[in-house]
């Protein structure tokens, strides 16, 4: 046993930094409604409500707002005083409704909170919360969150709230609501509808799983049982209150419909024979049975359209429409027709997330996939997606890929319904190529001249020839050579300004100039900047000193603002009509290169030198011209060139290119390299393309979008994928890294028909370039695939996948990759009980023997000998054999020579040498509920020791050094995958001075609600401790400010509760930005002196966070 001697360590010299890289936006319930006098979808997200705009003419989902608060379980539309309002309730077990404000806006008020001592949460199902109509106000409210029990809520008027009437906000002070709680017995309850106003149905299963409906009454403040159905022979998965009265029941064999109270069914003489009646029990049954598919299937939402036509979506996303024909006399309801089409998948759905937008445009909310607006065709394809929303799907594995020496993340996130390999790509390598060209006929070196945003020239020294892109580049005819001595300054149109000036004008001594319209020319000669056109000069400014450089930009208001370097002060002014002087004031001496933004209010000037050095100054118009603070930054270390057109912002060197975005928290520009870049010559053709000479060739490349600093490229799978490996091509002599083509996978399907359900595993194969299947490999028997591991083999130049399964004779199964295609090469075998197996890595890879470990019920050691392309030795280590207390769900092996870390689901943190039997635990004060994942820093990484990262089922994370904990808190989300970072092979471009920088990488954070984060670690105890101190500070600053404190959570106390323990040894890199962006005023107080004292060191920490991390943009 290892115990964490907590008193004996000091804590402020270590400490990790979060990074949310992609946050999680998982959704947990929806609605589409009017609230106040607009009507929105609205999500509800982890820790707030998303208000979106449903725009069907564009067709678009624009988010308008949020409210922040708890996470949201089940939230319904009210009429309460005549306003359309929304009532929620969330996870602190409290009802609350939110309205409009008067004067515009929305807001969140709470009705009454439920006190869950004594009570058993409901199982199986998420709480329902029903609201009941009486001519036309919300008068009840009926909710199930206890199991056994369902609560009634009764709104009463007060005198006071009786005299305020129509168009008068409701004061949810002034109204009184009465509560009471009913027992209705050891059910589940699956569904709760409403049906009248005074009437709900709950569908449900008993503890010996038979699955019945009931009908309630409500009475006063009473619920009272009114109908017992009699059980259903196969489970139903839905049920639908229609606009006619009554109730739709669906299964995977039977709809059935119940007639609403009082009603007398009849079948027509001319109906189906699908369809059958009982009249005693007053239900008609349609027979589902030639749609066999759906025995398999559950029903997940639905929407009425109409009086006749319904819409329902499965748990597999196929999508169904049920129209129905008949007639009402009286109390009668015959039946002519029930008809159940088929019109194709549309996305997996969340529960309860159809709706009826107008028309034919309907919206299909999903937790694991896609969001969408769609309509329904007649012609095939049926369903037609004009609109979605991304999602956060569990993330359920992912690797850490370096391409080209940039860390990229592949992930595995989804559900049984169908899974996505989701390649998460970095700006290092954003941009897209769009179109490329063999420039025939032309000499290197070539010259690039941009006409327009669609037009530039290409010449040689013989040779000037027009070009077109409009997606593709196309050439367009040949133009006169420039034989004049004058130096061409800028070509727009039919006019080229030169030294010389424009044809048939002469301008004296032109140094700098543009051309803003054929009618508006400024340029700069000797001490002045002149403004005119074709015919005579507008305006004219004498600086008083020799002009260098000239950048001007046309602003949104229709000016003109604009920026000189000379050799005494720089000096900014605006042009309307006139030039004016805003600013005017030594900045820099002798730059390389100028460019000026304004973006809104805040201006920008960026001056390049000769060793690639931006500096970069910061000014706000609000009131006058201003100059609030600035910047440096290094990219290179030879001289830099700046691109700029609108706001779009690129600067390169010789061989590297990076774009510059604006960063709301910092107030300024920040770096994004863009890999894969091959230029000779480069311009921007418009603000979101790139042209590109390189060699005898012309391309276009496409940049991200602005704020894009993470975007992704998806192959989408039916089938739940659990486990993913990057495989690399074989390397030539003369490469130096190994390429990731592919991408091996681990593929569950569950295959059900009326008889019997088959669950299978299988491989696929996926380029990861095109994000394309290219091959699928299946096993003719029953296995169970639970992990896969790739190793280079050196001394064949190949790569191998390594497959775990559960196959007792062979656990481990080797394939390579030829012609595109899995090949199995061999099969493991040897003796002993090998069966029931989690996970498995790589210990030794000395070509042609691999050492291997593997964990399950049992765990050992394996050696391995490749002693040609399909003959391998094997051999277990039985003295390695040994068994976890309980199961371990993952384990990771520090080196060669070991140790290996398991995590036990129950007990924690175990390590044992390699070939040892016994174990060690690990006990520490902050003890892990149910461990999930566990990886190890491995050795590489300069300047950090070995570190162990382990994450539980409650979202508590924890960074073991030493034998200590160094690090505990909770993300707020269960942990499902931890990958440590992998050291670099080269040093990374902001790593060629690790002593610089302020923390290095240590793991990677996948949470069950897609959330991605990464682990980092403060390089020098001086840092971790002067950050350290801020900590609380920081944690405060976020509650203020409705961030997340991420206290580490405990098992369940004597209430109920899960107890909460000081978060510590962590700081979120989103509490830093909360404090940056706070009012210095604010800052002064003493209760944030620390952070005060440091906020160069915090900012230079967030800097670093959004500058050289992975981010993510929905």
């Amino acid at each position: 046993m290892i115990e964490d001697p907590s008193n004996d360590f000091d804590y402020d010299t270590d400490l990790c930094v979060i990074s949310p890289i992609k946050e999680p936006i998982a959704t947990n319930a929806s609605v589409y409604a009017t609230i106040g006098r607009a009507t929105f979808l609205v999500l509800s997200r982890l820790d707030h409500l998303s208000f979106y705009g449903v725009d069907t003419q564009l067709p678009s989902l624009n988010e308008c707002f949020k409210i922040h608060g708890a996470t949201i379980n089940s939230m319904v539309h009210a009429r309460i005083n005549d306003e359309d309002v929304l009532v929620t309730f969330d996870t602190t077990y409290t009802l609350a409704v939110v309205l409009a404000k008067e004067g515009g806006g929305y807001i969140k008020k709470e009705i009454m909170k439920l006190d869950p001592k004594g009570h058993q949460q409901a199982i199986d199902s998420k709480p329902i919360l029903v609201a009941l109509e009486d001519e036309g106000e919300t008068k009840r409210l009926v909710l199930h969150c206890f199991q056994g029990y369902v609560h009634l809520f009764v709104q009463e008027e007060s005198n006071k709230a009786k005299r305020k009437r129509t168009g008068t906000p409701i004061n949810i002070n002034e109204r009184k609501w009465t509560f009471s709680t009913i027992s209705i017995g050891s059910l589940v309850v699956l569904k709760m509808v409403s049906l009248q106003k005074n009437s709900i149905a709950l569908l449900y299963r008993d503890f010996n799983f038979n699955y019945s409906l009931r009908y309630y009454l409500i009475q006063d403040d009473h619920i009272v049982l009114d109908t017992q159905f009699r059980e259903f022979s196969v489970p139903p998965s839905c049920i639908i209150p229609t606009n006619f009265g009554g109730l739709l029941v669906l299964t995977g064999i039977r709809l059935f419909y119940f007639g609403k109270l009082g009603s007398v069914l009849a079948l027509h003489n001319s109906a189906e024979d699908s369809l059958s009646i009982n009249s005693e029990a007053d239900v008609i049954t349609k027979d589902l049975s030639k749609y066999p598919q759906l025995f398999s299937e559950s029903f997940c939402s639905y929407t009425v359209i109409d009086d006749t036509r319904t819409l329902i979506v499965s748990n597999s996303g196929m999508t169904y429409l049920i129209n129905i024909e008949l007639e009402s006399e009286s109390r009668m309801v015959i039946f002519k027709r029930f008809d159940f089409i088929q019109l194709g998948k549309s996305t997996i759905p969340l529960e309860g997330g159809l709706f009826h937008i107008t028309d034919n445009h309907f919206l299909q909310v999903s937790r694991h996939a896609k969001s969408i607006l769609f309509q329904i065709s007649p012609k095939t394809p049926n369903i037609y997606v004009s609109s979605f929303l991304e999602s956060s799907p569990p993330i359920l594995d992912f690797d850490i890929i370096d391409d080209n020496n940039e860390w990229n993340i592949m992930t595995c996130q989804g559900g049984y319904e169908g899974s996505e390999l989701s390649k998460y790509i970095s700006t290092n390598g954003g941009c897209n190529l769009e179109a490329e060209y063999d420039l025939k006929g032309l000499s290197i070196p070539l010259d690039l001249e941009i006409l327009g945003s669609d037009l530039f020239v290409i010449s040689d020294s013989r040779n000037r020839k027009l070009f077109k892109y409009d997606g593709q580049i196309s050439y367009e005819k040949d133009l006169p050579n420039v034989t004049q001595q004058a130096i061409t300054i800028e070509t727009k149109e039919d006019l080229e300004l030169t030294t010389s000036g424009i044809a048939g004008l002469f301008f004296e001594n032109v140094s700098a100039g543009k051309i803003l319209h054929p009618n508006l020319i400024v340029y700069t000669s000797g001490l002045n900047i002149i403004a005119r056109d074709k015919t005579s000069i507008i305006d004219l400014f004498d600086t008083g000193a020799v002009i260098k450089k000239l950048r001007i930009t046309e602003t949104d208001n229709g000016c003109y603002s604009w920026v000189l370097e000379t050799d005494g002060p720089t000096i900014l002014g605006v042009l309307d009509n006139t030039f004016q002087v805003l600013y005017s004031s030594k900045l820099i001496e002798h730059s390389h290169d100028l460019a000026l933004v304004v973006n809104d209010s805040r201006w920008f000037i960026f001056n390049l030198d000769s060793y690639g050095r931006i500096y970069q100054y910061r000014f706000s118009a609000s009131k006058k011209l201003q100059l609030i603070d600035s910047e440096i930054l290094k990219l290179s270390d030879t001289s830099l060139k700046v691109l700029t057109l609108g706001r779009t912002l690129v600067v390169h060197d010789m061989k590297d290119v990076w774009r510059l975005n604006t960063e709301a928290v910092l107030g300024f520009y920040i770096p994004f390299k863009l890999n894969g870049l091959q230029f000779d010559k480069i311009k921007l053709l418009d603000e979101s393309s790139l042209v590109c000479l390189y060699r005898s060739k012309v391309v276009v490349q496409k940049l991200p979008q602005i704020g894009e600093s993470l975007f992704k490229r998806a192959y989408d799978c039916p089938y739940l994928i659990t486990r993913s490996v990057q495989v690399p091509e074989s390397k030539s002599d003369n490469e130096e890294y190994i390429s990731n083509q592919y991408s091996v996978l681990i593929c569950h399907e569950s295959k059900s028909t009326v008889s019997n359900t088959k669950k299978g595993t299988f491989l696929q194969l996926v380029d990861n370039h095109t994000m394309s299947l290219l091959n699928e490999y299946t096993f003719p028997d029953a296995v169970e695939l639970v992990d896969l591991l790739a190793i280079y083999d050196e001394e064949n130049n190949q790569a191998l996948v390594f497959v775990l399964a559960s196959n007792r004779q062979a656990p481990i199964i080797v394939f390579t990759i030829r012609n595109q295609k899995l090949e199995l090469i061999a099969q493991s075998r040897f003796d002993g009980n090998v069966s029931s197996m989690q996970s498995m890595r790589l210990v030794h890879n000395d070509s042609p023997y691999f050492r291997l470990s593997v964990s399950g019920a049992f765990n050992y050691m394996v050696r391995c000998e490749r002693r040609s392309e399909t003959s391998f030795t094997w051999e277990l280590a039985e003295e390695s054999i040994s068994q976890c207390p309980v199961y371990p769900v993952a384990h990771a092996v520090w080196d060669d020579d070991g140790p290996i870390y398991y995590a036990d689901v129950r007990d924690g943190v175990y390590v044992k040498d390699l070939d040892e039997i016994s174990f060690a635990q690990m006990i520490f004060k902050y003890r892990h509920h149910f461990i999930t994942a566990l990886d190890i820093l491995h050795p590489g990484h300069q300047h950090i020791p070995r570190l162990i990262v382990v994450g539980d089922s409650f979202g508590n994370l924890s960074v073991i050094k030493d034998n200590h904990q160094v690090a505990c808190f909770n993300l707020g989300d269960q942990i499902n995958v931890i990958k440590a970072v992998p050291a670099r092979k080269e040093p990374h471009q902001y790593d060629k001075q690790p002593a610089t920088s302020l923390t290095t990488d240590v793991a990677i954070v996948g949470t069950v609600n897609g959330g991605i984060f990464k682990v980092a670690f403060c390089n020098t105890p001086k840092d971790a401790h002067a950050i350290s101190e801020c900590a609380n500070e920081l944690e405060n600053i976020s509650s203020v400010y409705n961030g997340a404190r991420f206290d580490w959570k405990a098992p369940v106390d004597a209430s109920g509760n899960p107890e909460r323990m000081d978060a510590f040894g962590a700081v979120d890199i989103r509490s830093i930005a909360r404090a940056l962006m706070l009012p210095s005023l604010a800052l002064q107080s003493r209760k944030y002196k620390n952070t005060c004292a440091s906020m160069g060191l915090l900012r230079k920490l967030y800097y670093e966070s959004v500058a050289y991390t992975l981010q993510y943009h929905n």
